[in-house]
């Protein structure tokens, strides 16, 4: 029987690992992006927010399609 591959394991959990914490977001990137444009410029704290969680699904999405 043939071993696998150390690092095609490695690489099917990351990409496991990235799809589940994309999946444990409360809205999507779409939602993200309308939020963001409706959010009003003195929210700040609510901006910086919705940034930094964009910035991450954009981060977990990108290491999920190299991993593919």
């Amino acid at each position: 029987m043939q071993q696998p591959v150390p690092g095609l394991q490695l690489a099917a959990r990351l990409h496991h690992q990235c799809v589940q914490m994309l999946q444990a977001f409360p809205t999507s990137c779409a939602e993200d992006e309308r939020l963001l444009a409706c959010a009003t410029p003195s929210d700040m704290r609510t901006r910086a927010a919705l940034r930094y969680r964009m910035e991450r699904k954009s981060l977990l999405l990108s290491c999920q399609a190299l991993l593919s």
